[in-house]
């Protein structure tokens, strides 16, 4: 290549940069320091500038009302009813005059032991005799008040006697009149009451018969010195003691002879004295 199309090629080009510079900074006045030379500017950092994406606007939510917080119960048992309760009727049971006798513990004596035997038992039920003698003849007769209560008729029950016969008091509508026989050699028996209101039981004043026994308050008393000796003479009810149940008949059939002692006296005593008058 020759010199001179060299040279225009150098100057064409040198012509290209200058103008090429001059439209890419001339806006921004970059000017060359030093004459003939061109100056580019320094990079200057191109802000990369996103543009923000379409916000998404998303419905207002209504906040629901606050519910307010209320004390949780505890949960309601259902209770069932109950059924009424049936009250078991109340029981009245009287002392036995034969207990008196185990019981006691002090002097014997023929009149200590009659107030024994001979003591009433209830204010409302009566035995006559007040003491019997079980020897499978003897008739008993018990009177009983009864309050009226609702008018239902009571029951009646008897232990280690047989009933006779059961009737209304004709002269008061609140006694009942019960006749009975003791069984034969019966030393425990007993009347059972049942009614609306309660349960009575009432024990019979009964002794078996026994013999040679009078009705003299000596012989009694001799009687009694025998009584918890180690060799007993007067066994009566043959378990080989003398305690309490051997005073107990001892006393039933002395009574007995005494009473019908002075039932024969009576029936047999002379009229009294009376004075004839002349005619």
């Amino acid at each position: 290549m020759s010199p001179s199309r060299h040279f225009v090629r150098a100057a064409t080009m040198l012509a290209l940069v200058l103008c090429t510079g001059e439209y890419a900074f001339g806006a921004s006045g970059a000017t060359s320091a030093t004459p003939g030379t061109v100056s580019l500017p320094a990079d200057i950092p191109v802000k990369n500038e996103k543009k923000p994406a379409d916000a998404i606007t998303l419905p207002k939510q209504i906040p629901e009302p606050a519910v307010p917080r209320t004390t949780a119960l505890p949960p309601v048992e259902k209770r069932i009813p109950e059924p009424p309760k049936t009250i078991p009727p109340a029981v009245v049971s009287y002392k036995a005059n034969l207990e008196s006798f185990r019981a006691y513990r002090g002097e014997k004596s023929p009149a200590i032991f009659t107030a024994l035997i001979s003591r009433e038992i209830s204010a409302t039920i009566h035995q006559e005799p007040s003491v019997a003698l079980s020897d499978g003849k003897t008739t008993i007769k018990i009177t009983v008040h009864l309050d009226r209560g609702d008018g239902s008729s009571p029951n009646f029950a008897l232990t280690g006697a047989t009933l006779i016969s059961l009737n209304k008091d004709p002269a008061s509508s609140s006694n009942w009149i019960i006749a009975a026989q003791p069984k034969p050699d019966t030393i425990k028996a007993g009347l059972t009451i049942l009614t609306n209101t309660g349960q009575t039981e009432y024990p019979l004043t009964l002794a078996p018969p026994a013999t040679g026994i009078s009705a003299v308050e000596a012989d009694f008393i001799t009687f009694l010195k025998d009584s918890s000796a180690s060799s007993p003479k007067r066994d009566l009810n043959g378990d080989g003691r003398h305690d309490y149940l051997d005073d107990f008949i001892y006393t039933a059939n002395y009574l007995a002879r005494k009473n019908t002692g002075s039932k024969k006296t009576s029936n047999n005593a002379t009229p009294p004295f009376t004075k004839k008058t002349a005619k």
